[in-house]
């Protein structure tokens, strides 16, 4: 009787340790907090084009300075379409389409999916001053207006970076924190490919740039948060090199490409058709909005 109720605790505790297992993976701790990054925007005359070329080639963090001083100055919000292809928890999703929409202060972005629609959401919409934890979708099915938390395991399943964290200054902000921390390390290691027209930005004139990781990198969900540091993860959801796209005349960082050593794609977002300092409809980033666009 003892050896066989000594076997039935182990099995129940087996299950035990199985099923705990099985919800950390479904449902793993957030990562920790930290401090985001800030840019202060510089005093003073912007840099000539041809000295912003010249940065570009030579000092690419002091570009991505310039890019984020004169972005603050002129850029109150913008309308681009996004093509987005990503790998999302080791797995490369579909292609998207997407139509953003975004205003700066106070922050909002508002965006529809015109193809590669997953898990039935066609829309998103994230309004910092309405609610700063929380995103408002419109689905293709029951129920067709859904609430997700802005971090939550919804919202981490289905993209690489936090929708809040996404648009062009959060953006510039990332590669210019991440790019300016490795070259005060001595490791960063950088090529300048030259200003070329880009296809999959509409053939819009771009410096690009690409930098070689020292090690295999990967990102952080949200801009608040530490960068994963568990040897598995980096290894599944890293990148090995990057390439950024940063509008020759807007000076804005309009496309990005993260892939591994093998070639193996990480990420790429290209802007197309950007229009800046739109006119945006009034309820554009309400839960108006998003019954007015079904």
């Amino acid at each position: 009787m003892t050896r066989r109720l000594f076997l039935r605790t182990l099995a129940a505790g087996g299950a035990a340790a199985a099923g705990y297992g099985a919800y950390t993976l479904a449902c793993p701790e957030p990562p920790p907090a930290v401090v985001p990054p800030t840019f202060e925007t510089a005093a003073g005359d912007l840099p000539t084009p041809e000295r912003f070329a010249e940065l570009a080639k030579s000092d690419p963090v002091a570009m991505l300075a310039a890019c984020l001083t004169r972005y603050d100055r002129e850029v109150k919000g913008y309308t681009a379409t996004l093509a987005k292809h990503e790998r999302v928890r080791g797995n490369l999703q579909e292609a998207e389409l997407i139509h953003v929409a975004l205003q700066e202060k106070p922050l909002a972005v508002h965006l529809r999916w015109v193809s590669g629609i997953r898990l039935g959401t066609a829309e998103a919409i994230f309004a910092e001053l309405d609610d700063p934890d929380k995103i408002k979708t419109r689905r293709t099915w029951f129920p067709k207006e859904y609430t997700i938390n802005l971090k939550g395991e919804s919202a981490r399943g289905a993209a690489r970076i936090c929708l809040r964290d996404g648009g062009f200054r959060a953006t510039m902000l990332r590669t210019h924190t991440t790019w300016g921390r490795h070259r005060d390390a001595g490791e960063l290691k950088t090529s300048y490919e030259g200003p070329r027209a880009v296809a999959e930005l509409g053939g819009r004139v771009c410096h690009v740039v690409t930098r070689t990781c020292v090690r295999r990198e990967a990102d952080a969900f949200a801009l608040d948060e530490q960068p994963p540091t568990d040897p598995w993860v980096v290894e599944r959801d890293g990148f090995d090199r990057v390439t950024i796209y940063v509008d020759a005349e807007r000076w804005i960082q309009v496309g990005a490409r993260l892939v591994r050593v093998d070639g193996g794609l990480v990420g790429e977002y290209f802007h197309r058709d950007v229009v800046l300092n739109p006119v945006f409809p009034a309820d554009e980033f309400t839960a108006a909005g998003l019954k007015r666009s079904s």
